[in-house]
Parts: C-alpha cells; structure tokens; sequence
C-alpha cells in the first residue's frame, strides 16, 4: 500500500511539472485570420483571434444630373467576412437606386425620370458582412431641363399680350385673300369693299375681346407663374397651365375671324378655306399657324407649310407678323 501511494504522488508530480515546463498554466501567442498576432490574456485559456473590422468608401457622394439621367457611385470595401449584403435603407423622394456586388465592390446606379420640379434624390445605402455595417448617405440634384422650354414660351407669350401683336397672322391672311381677289379679277370693287369692311369689323371686334374690358388678356399671371415656379411654389405642369388659359383665351374669339375670312375665300379657287386658328408657341413665332397641323409639319427644327398653303405661309412669314 505504501509503495502504491508513492506512485500516485510522483505521477502526480511529473504532470505538474510536464504543464508547466509546456506553458500551459501562462498566455500564448495565436495569430489571426489575417495574420495580425494577439496575445494571450495569461488566465489559463489561451489567446483569443480579434477579427478585423470591415471598412469601405464610396468614390463620391454627391452627384448633379438633368431629368431623364443617371449617376454612378462605387463602394469599396477591404476586410469583409463573408459575402456583401446591401441595403437601401432610405430609398429617394424621386427616382430609383439598383445596385450590384461584385467581390469587395459595390456597383450603385441612381435613374430618374421625367420631373415637373428641380429636386434633390437623397439615399442611404447599408453594406454589411456578417460583423459589421457600413452606411452611406447620397444626394443627387436633379436638374429640371424640359421647364426652360416652358419659361420661354410664357416668355414669348408676355411680349405677344404686350404688342397686342396675337391674331396678326390670320388678319395679314384675310386682307392677303381680298387683294388676291380682286387683282385676280374674282371680285369686282364693290365686292372688294364689302369684304374689307366686314374684314375689319371682325379684326376690332377681336381686338377689344383681346384687350380691352374685364376678359383682356393680362401678362401678370404670366409673369406670377414663372416668378412662382423659379422659387418653388409652383411646378412646370401649374405654368404650363396658365400658358393653356392664355392661348385658350385667344382661340375662342379667334373663331369668329376665321368665319368670315372663310367666307370671303369662297370667292375665287385660289384662296383656301382655312380649318383652323390654333395659337402654338414655338421657336419661330407665336402664330395660330406655325405648329398647326392642319397646315403643315415640323421637319427638325424648321416648321414646313403644306403646299396648297402657301398664301399662308406668306402671311405668317411676314415681318410685320413676327
């Protein structure tokens, strides 16, 4: 029995001291994933690996681009664990973010469309690894391109009400049609007199439709809206509105010139009936016209008359017209 017990002790001895000689009552030393050495905490348990935390930037973080464009920001992270996990975490107010990953590279597309306003397209976007998150936030500013088209016919529009210069060309195409009768010889002096009178009670009846009394015509809520949409409380479809009630307020009247001047053109072949009076504002004139497709076509940027209107196309071409 003694003997026994003297074995157990020094077995017990040696492990002792075959632990201690091996360090494992002390820290030691581990190296991590990526190669960075941490040391142990001296408790008895060992060293522990601190992972590396992911980081990342974006290329750019603001952007300025016209309605019907895009941007394009890149995200690039170092250290990830694992694959990439994206979110957009605020999505924009206008327009629409996609993205795609590829490796550490996160590919961000920002589209809009079409916009009645200028306007700002802010985001946020989340790139995660299974520790850690990355956020960025975006602002793209949207330029509205297709409002200053629009300016510039209620532009053109204030200077047409201030020379009171609307329905010039369909009175130049009226008195062009009775002198072409009568030096044609389809009418006769008296006739010529007769139509140039009931020519020109039509046109003053027009005018003082146009600008005179309680319904004349005013630039103001012209010049309020542009002034409203350039700050910001209206947009381009409220302007492009009154710019509508304007021309409307032209056509109605105008009617009743087209009457008799189609009246008159029953006089001789070579004077056309006219279909219609239509005011259209485009970059050759404010004309009932030019822009009518009842007389003609657009080809590119140059407005092209139907041949049996030439006699028209005399008149709105007219400089006293334009």
């Amino acid at each position: 029995m003694k003997t026994n017990r003297s074995l157990k002790f020094a077995t017990i001895a040696l492990v002792a001291l075959g632990l201690s000689a091996c360090g494992g009552g002390g820290g030691s030393d581990t190296v991590t994933e990526n190669g960075t050495p941490s040391t142990g905490n001296g408790n008895g348990n060992g060293g522990t690996t601190t992972p590396t935390a992911m980081t990342g930037s974006i290329d750019q973080s603001s952007a300025s681009i016209a309605e019907n464009g895009s941007a394009e920001f890149v995200i690039t992270t170092k250290d990830k664990d694992q694959a990439l996990d994206v979110t957009v975490s605020s999505q924009p107010s206008v327009g629409s973010v996609d993205y795609s990953v590829s490796g550490d590279t996160v590919s961000i597309t920002y589209t809009v469309g079409d916009i009645t306003q200028a306007s700002t397209g802010d985001f946020t976007i989340q790139v995660q690894d299974k520790d850690d998150t990355l956020e960025y936030s975006v602002s793209v500013a949207i330029e509205n391109t297709s409002a200053e088209a629009v300016i510039a016919q209620a532009q053109a529009l204030i200077t047409t009400v201030e020379a009171q210069s609307f329905t010039n060309d369909i009175e130049l195409v009226g008195e062009s049609y009775v002198a072409l009768q009568f030096i044609g010889g389809d009418i006769d002096g008296a006739t010529k007199t007769t139509h140039t009178n009931k020519l020109s009670d039509a046109v003053s009846a027009l005018k003082n439709t146009l600008y005179s009394g309680n319904g004349a015509l005013s630039k103001d809520a012209l010049s309020d809206s542009i002034t409203a949409y350039q700050n910001g409380s209206k947009d381009e479809t409220a302007l492009q509105s009154s710019i509508d009630d304007v021309i409307a307020q032209v056509n109605e009247p105008a009617a009743s010139l087209l009457a008799v001047i189609n009246e008159i053109s029953e006089a001789s072949g070579n004077t056309p009936a006219l279909p219609s009076y239509k005011v259209t504002v485009s970059s050759e004139a404010v004309s009932g016209f030019i822009g009518n497709s009842d007389y003609g076509q657009w080809e590119g940027e140059t407005w092209v008359f139907a041949d049996n209107y030439s006699i028209v196309e005399d008149a709105a071409s007219t400089p006293c017209f334009q």
